[in-house]
């Protein structure tokens, strides 16, 4: 998260609350996916809790290298195909699950491009006040090309679900990534995910309310 360690490990402390509280809400298991969402960012703000407490130094220490690219790993390879994923698996709408499943392959190929990002291309970290900035080299096509299939998959994809509540989450993150583009354009990677982490608890709403209403009308 974008403020300091403390910040991250408190948020990361209550979303691993609300994701127990989620996974507790899942009504089959087609639902784990969705429900694990709590979880993952949870795990992700650990992982930056634990990059501002150490100094980091890309080129000798093997320690901050992992740190960094694990929390990187989440932002740049595991969301790009696991939201839409779980909006896939989550639907039972065939139509919309069809359009999910279109934005679950664009998800993969971003994935896919994002990685060899961070394989290919140089990464460097700073800490300035109370922000984190994760510079990662890259094309100007390789820039344009995963910066709008990132948002096909994460922004978009949502607004095709048939769960009412889902409509709020896709709102609020078209809010919070146009703020952040905005206002923290140099740390988007580390402010967006805060943002998108303060979602979560719509998680277990959209479990406790929405699906359950789908499966009583089903019945």
């Amino acid at each position: 998260m974008c403020f300091s360690a403390a910040a991250s490990f408190g948020t990361g402390i209550v979303l691993s609350l609300i994701g127990v509280k989620s996974i507790q809400s899942a009504k089959q298991k087609a639902h784990y996916f969705f429900a694990c969402i709590p979880v993952l960012f949870a795990v992700q703000q650990f992982s930056e809790g634990f990059i501002w407490l150490y100094p980091t130094n890309l080129s000798t220490d093997f320690w901050s290298v992992f740190r960094v690219y694990f929390y990187l790993a989440f932002a740049q390879v595991i969301w790009p195909f696991y939201i839409p994923f779980s909006f896939y698996k989550l639907e039972s709408n065939l139509l919309r699950k069809r359009f999910l499943y279109g934005f679950t392959i664009v998800g993969v190929f971003t994935s896919l491009l994002l990685l060899f990002r961070l394989v290919y291309y140089p990464v460097q970290v700073f800490t300035e006040g109370c922000h984190i900035d994760y510079m990662i080299g890259a094309s100007k096509w390789l820039l344009v090309t995963s910066g709008l299939t990132y948002v096909m998959a994460i922004v978009v994809a949502p607004f095709f679900s048939s769960f009412r509540l889902t409509k709020w989450l896709a709102a609020f993150n078209v809010v919070s990534f146009v703020c952040t583009v905005f206002f923290f354009r140099q740390y988007l990677i580390s402010v967006w995910c805060f943002f998108a982490a303060m979602q979560s608890i719509v998680v277990v709403l959209i479990l406790r309310t929405d699906t359950n209403t789908t499966i009583l009308a089903k019945k």
